[in-house]
């Protein structure tokens, strides 16, 4: 995943060198890449692939978004389902246990037009973050599962492979962000080049722009639904205390199945729950704590008082009795000690 870190280079390289000649008006070619579309956000670039479809790479610039939303988006099965109605079935079929590893297989339906059939993938999914060089990379590659074997009524592709590499303007959590995406996968049709292009020409971009739509309404979201963010990045500025050292990933497994449910809540659900029951026993215990403070503090207020009260009675009946102890017999002054000790206790 490393080596993708220089995805950027490679894109500014691909700019430089495909723009239009100046004499001749005429587009270039590099490494076999030659510009295939360009809008005011987006440049998409393709090659032959030597399975005689194409390759495509694409560079973005995306000024209202996020890093961190734009990979939350990519990586929240659940929300994805909301906004790509191409997305039949998106299911999580297993997660690696070892949650630093960010790593899913996903098994994914896909629409396609009538008169085709739907396509469909087993794919593992990983990301990882490097908050230092604010990098995310987001890789996918065609894997099997036993759970998800090849069906008779879609077409299963086996070859596909996706690398997104997104990088902010300033910070991660920030709006404002640079994105290299580089992909390939075999149809497994045999369509003439002028429809694949037409093909490809329309759904890219359409997909790329809800995509960027998507991420712009993420937050808002997971406040209506209740669902909790996958992955949250910290500020990384030094005037706050770095509380975690990676993404705090929510785990997906509940016991051990994947988005299984409890009381009709899924995982993320389940924790953000029991995270506000936890919360909120905590407040109840600082509140009980301040209770239990006012009151020892009003009760050693009465005792203070009843005690200077029973004193200042004590030399007022002294007083009338020509202030003489003699008033007072041994046993009178015991159980008066007595009394008074009792009542301080």
């Amino acid at each position: 995943m490393v080596k993708h870190f220089d995805a950027f280079n490679y894109a500014y390289l691909l700019k430089s060198k495909t723009i239009s000649c100046s004499t001749c008006k005429d587009r270039q070619t590099y490494d076999e890449w030659s510009v295939f579309i360009e809008k005011q956000d987006m440049i998409v670039w393709r090659r032959p692939h030597s399975s005689g479809n194409f390759e495509y790479k694409v560079y973005g610039s995306y000024h209202d978004v996020s890093g961190e939303d734009f990979l939350n988006v990519q990586i929240d099965t659940k929300y994805r389902k909301e906004w790509d109605n191409t997305a039949i079935q998106l299911d999580i079929v297993e997660a690696d246990p070892n949650t630093e590893s960010n790593s899913d297989i996903i098994y994914w339906e896909m629409q396609w037009p009538k008169f085709f059939t739907n396509r469909d993938y087993v794919f593992n999914r990983r990301f990882t973050v490097d908050c230092d060089k604010k990098i995310i990379v987001i890789i996918s590659q065609s894997t099997t599962h036993p759970s998800y074997p090849v069906q008779k009524d879609k077409y299963r592709v086996t070859d596909y492979f996706s690398a997104m590499v997104v990088k902010p303007y300033t910070e991660l959590d920030k709006p404002g962000i640079e994105f290299v995406l580089t992909y390939f996968d075999n149809p497994g049709v045999n369509i003439p080049n002028s429809i694949n292009s037409w093909v490809a020409m329309r759904a890219m971009p359409d997909f790329l722009t809800r995509l960027r739509e998507a991420t712009k309404h993420y937050k808002p979201f997971c406040e209506r639904t209740g669902n909790s963010c996958i992955c949250t990045l910290e500020d990384r500025s030094g005037e706050r205390k770095r509380k975690k050292k990676k993404c705090d990933r929510k785990p997906k497994l509940v016991g051990n199945v994947a988005n299984d449910e409890v009381f009709g809540l899924n995982a993320g659900e389940l924790e953000k729950a029991f995270e506000n029951i936890k919360e909120n026993v905590e407040h109840k215990l600082d509140d009980i704590k301040d209770d239990i403070k006012k009151v020892l503090s009003k009760i050693k207020e009465d005792l203070k008082e009843n005690y200077n009260i029973e004193d200042k009675n004590k030399k007022i009946k002294r007083g009338t009795n020509d202030n003489s102890r003699d008033d007072y017999s041994d046993a009178e002054n015991n159980e008066n000690e007595e009394h008074h000790k009792k009542k301080t206790d």
